[in-house]
C-alpha cells in the first residue's frame, strides 16, 4: 500500500524543513533575498528602505513600513487563508521585549527572567550557581511529587533558554539538571534551588 500525504504540519519528521522551504518560496517570489550568513533572516530593499522578516519556525518577526508590513499581511492570507498578526512599537518575542521608542531600538529578556523567577524569589542570593555535589546523584532521594516535578521540569526549560542566550555562567548546572528532569528527586530540587539562588 502506498500512501501519499497531502497536509502536514506537526509530527512529521520533514514537517520543519517542508514549511521552511514552502515559506521561503513565497518570500523569494515577493521579492525578499535570504542572508548569506543566517537563511533565516530574510530582505527586501525598496525605494531605499531595507525590509527584514526573521523567521522561526512558524513565527515571523518583521521589521518594514507601514505600507510593506500591509503588503506582507496581504500576499501571507493569500497563501494560507488564516494568520495571526499584530502590529506594535513593543512586541514580546521569543522571550525578548522588543521596543521602537523614540528613534531607539531596545532589546531585553526582563520579562521572561521575572517570570522564570516568580515561583523563586522567596529564596536567599548566593554566590555559586552549583554546590560541590552537583554532580553526585543520590538514588535513595525520594522522587519529587508529579506536580513538583513538572515545575522543576518547566523551570529547567526556561533556565536552560536564559543560560545559552545570556548566563553562560550556568549553562554547566543548568546542563545537568535537564538530564534529571524526568526522575527528579529532592535532592534535584535541592540543586535546582540552590541554582535559584544565585539569580
Amino acid at each position: 500500500m502506498l500512501t501519499q500525504m497531502l497536509k502536514a504540519m506537526y509530527g512529521c519528521v520533514q514537517a520543519s524543513s517542508l514549511w521552511f522551504a514552502l515559506l521561503t518560496k513565497l518570500l523569494f517570489a515577493e521579492g525578499y533575498v535570504a542572508s548569506e550568513t543566517d537563511r533565516c533572516v530574510m530582505r527586501c530593499e525598496s525605494g531605499g528602505l531595507i525590509f527584514c522578516i526573521l523567521i522561526y519556525v512558524d513565527d515571523l518577526l518583521i521589521f518594514a513600513s507601514q505600507a510593506e508590513t500591509e503588503r506582507i499581511r496581504q500576499f501571507l492570507t493569500e497563501a494560507f487563508t488564516t494568520i495571526t498578526m499584530s502590529i506594535s512599537n513593543s512586541i514580546s518575542y521569543l522571550g525578548m521585549q522588543l521596543l521602537w521608542k523614540d528613534c531607539v531600538f531596545t532589546v531585553d529578556m526582563d520579562f521572561y527572567v521575572r517570570q522564570t523567577l516568580k515561583d523563586w524569589m522567596h529564596l536567599p542570593v548566593r554566590i555559586n550557581p552549583g554546590p560541590r555535589d552537583l554532580f553526585n546523584i543520590n538514588e535513595t532521594s525520594p522522587l519529587l511529587v508529579e506536580q513538583s516535578r513538572q515545575l522543576f521540569h518547566s523551570t529547567i526549560a526556561r533556565i536552560l533558554y536564559l543560560a545559552k542566550r545570556v548566563r553562560g555562567d550556568i549553562i554547566t548546572v543548568v546542563s545537568f539538571l535537564c538530564t534529571r528532569v524526568t526522575k527528579a528527586t529532592e535532592e534535584d530540587q535541592a540543586k535546582l534551588e540552590n541554582l535559584m539562588f544565585f539569580f
